[in-house]
């Protein structure tokens, strides 16, 4: 808002009431008294009553200095050529004070020029003062341009007095301002497109990041899986090693037996040839021991099946026992692989969160 001017009948009204009061007029003491103007006017109106309060005051002491005794002893001619010589100095005295005020109306127009032109430069500074404290979060880049900005305003306000000089300098100056104002909005478009263009980069970053973290969380749990299932097998493989073991020993103990029985066959048929060659009467203990010999053919019989049969039950398990170790191998290197994609994908995750921590250190910055 422009501030109100200060004319010529202020200044000379509260000069003179100061000098009534005995105080002397001063420049800073009027602008208390008027509280708004310049300093540079008041000091000009001051300086032209202090001229005009002189002459009226030489007038005076002219004036009051004719002596009374002849205004008691002149005549008639002598007070008509005082008072025409008077009247000649009055008139040189207003025509002086015309050309005067002419001179200071002159003055006047060009210093309110000047003010006005100073005061839109000032209105013009406040609004972009204005503009730069709503822009300046958002462009920083801004700050110098206003600044300078702000500093050839002060400039303007300290100089207002030789503004009808620095007219088109200002103009100039303007018009440089309005173009760095241009090159620092077209900055600041370029900033945003480009914190455009990391939010989407973060977004991306983001949602891959959510993705490698499903991706763990399945693998994890996938790996759990396996291991789960491994030591399965290897409970089961170790359950099949006890049955094997426990068949060997059976199966050791069935050779033993068939070994022993063997050899009571052959102890059998050696008494029973003894028999036939010692006597025919003994021919019922023959027939006793061959019953027995039958006996036990029959039990080798039947124990070389239960051999058999635990040799194949061994074979069996031990096939079984390769397939549980082979799953089991396989399963390990499945375990391998799945540790490795998992220590990948950690990988990739600390990446992208290493990425999405410097993402938001360059937006704090801007």
């Amino acid at each position: 808002m422009a501030r109100k001017l200060v004319n010529r009948e202020d200044v000379y009204s509260i000069a003179d009431a100061l000098s009534a009061e005995g105080v002397t007029p001063s420049s800073t003491s009027i602008y208390k008294r008027l509280g708004q103007g310049s300093l540079s006017t008041i000091t000009r109106y001051l300086r032209t009553w202090e001229l005009e309060r002189a002459t009226d005051e030489r007038l005076d002491a002219a004036t009051n200095s004719v002596p009374s005794s002849i205004f008691s002893a002149s005549s008639r001619l002598a007070t008509k050529l005082w008072q025409t010589a008077r009247e000649e100095a009055d008139n040189t005295l207003s025509e002086q004070r015309r050309s005067l005020e002419e001179r200071e109306a002159g003055w006047r127009q060009e210093i309110e020029s000047a003010q006005a032109l100073a005061d839109q430069a000032l209105e013009a500074r406040a609004k972009a003062e204005e503009e730069a404290f709503e822009d300046r979060q958002k462009l920083e880049s801004m700050q110098q341009a206003f600044s300078e900005l702000m500093e050839s305003y002060d400039s303007l306000a300290a100089e207002r007095v030789r503004l009808r000089h620095k007219t088109e300098t200002q103009g100039e100056k303007l018009a440089t301002l309005q173009r760095d104002l241009a090159e620092s909005e077209r900055q600041s478009q370029e900033r945003l497109w480009q914190n455009n263009q990391q939010v989407k980069e973060l977004e991306a970053l983001t949602s891959r990041a959510e993705q490698l973290d499903r991706q763990l969380r399945d693998a994890q749990n996938h790996l759990a899986k396996v291991s789960q299932h491994r030591d399965d097998l290897q409970q089961h493989a170790d359950d099949l090693s006890q049955r094997l073991v426990a068949c060997q020993d059976h199966s050791n103990q069935l050779e033993h037996e068939a070994k022993e029985t063997k050899l009571t066959l052959a102890e059998s048929q050696h008494a029973a040839r003894a028999a036939e060659q010692a006597s025919a009467s003994n021919a019922a203990a023959l027939q006793e021991s061959q019953r027995s010999v039958a006996r036990l053919e029959a039990t080798l019989s039947h124990r070389d099946e239960a051999l058999q049969e635990a040799r194949a039950e061994k074979e069996e398990l031990t096939t079984r026992l390769r397939d549980t170790e082979q799953a089991a191998s396989e399963l390990n290197g499945r375990l391998l692989a799945q540790q490795d994609q998992v220590r990948q994908l950690y990988r990739e995750l600390g990446k992208c969160q290493r990425q999405l921590g410097l993402q938001d250190g360059d937006e704090g910055v801007d």
